[in-house]
């Protein structure tokens, strides 16, 4: 796990969600990227119920390991996050550590987005 990398993720996920009129979808791809690039992973998902897939980076060939965790009770709805390996590539500890903190950063871009909604219905969400 490269811990700095995982601080300048934090760092930019935390200081777009702060502007007003943040790009939602953005942010979910930033975090998808990163959680494949963190975890050697060829592709990553980021899945809601109700919304489906929100975001997505890599081509998920056909995955012979995955790795899922899912976003944390404090999220706007049920989803996961989950990377996709087409070789035997085994995710570690260190994996799933990296992907938890992904998954709660993504469960306050999604609170983030459903508060701004709520706030003002009739502006157009990017």
């Amino acid at each position: 796990m490269n811990g700095r990398r995982v601080l300048e993720q934090v760092i930019r996920t935390q200081a777009a969600t702060s502007r007003p009129g943040f790009d939602v979808n953005r942010v979910l791809r930033s975090l998808a990227a990163e959680a494949r690039a963190l975890t050697g992973a060829e592709a990553a998902a980021i899945d809601v119920r109700g919304r489906g897939r929100v975001a997505s980076d890599g081509r998920r060939a056909d995955a012979d390991s995955s790795l899922a965790v899912p976003l944390p009770p404090t999220a706007p709805a049920p989803g996961a996050l989950t990377v996709y390996s087409g070789n035997d590539r085994r995710f570690t500890a260190a994996d799933r550590q990296v992907l938890d903190l992904l998954a709660r950063l993504i469960g306050s871009t999604l609170m983030r987005a459903a508060l701004d909604s709520a706030r003002h219905p009739h502006a157009a969400q990017r």
